[in-house]
């Protein structure tokens, strides 16, 4: 009997790729963070990463090269303050996140 593999969640799978991009150190994901979160207007980008606000008006700073799942939770706190770990797809996109990252490392492509 085969087994449907479940299908994933499109915006958990867009989160997943941001937190990639981030410790890509891909400079496009400052972008890709203004067309998601609440305070567009409070993010910055300098050469180490991105820093901004969340909804609730916590700082968060996003370095460059910093690991998906570490990068994913910094994401979480931009686009949902304090309340990211109750939104299921944040779940699903660490999953997918380290299993990008995964992959990734064994083929030896980080950039």
């Amino acid at each position: 009997m085969l087994v449907r593999k479940k299908d994933r969640n499109p915006i958990a799978v867009r989160f997943a790729e941001l937190a990639i991009k981030v410790w890509k150190g891909d400079r496009s994901v400052y972008e890709d963070l203004k067309k998601i979160v609440p305070k567009p207007d409070e993010l910055e980008e300098n050469e180490d990463g991105i820093v901004g606000r969340g909804p609730n008006g916590m700082s968060v700073g996003i370095p460059y090269g910093l690991e998906p799942p570490n990068a994913l939770v910094q994401i979480g706190f931009l686009y949902a303050g304090m309340m990211w770990p109750f939104l299921d797809f944040f779940h699903e996109a660490n999953k997918i996140a380290r299993e990008m990252w995964r992959n990734e490392v064994k083929s030896g492509k980080r950039n």
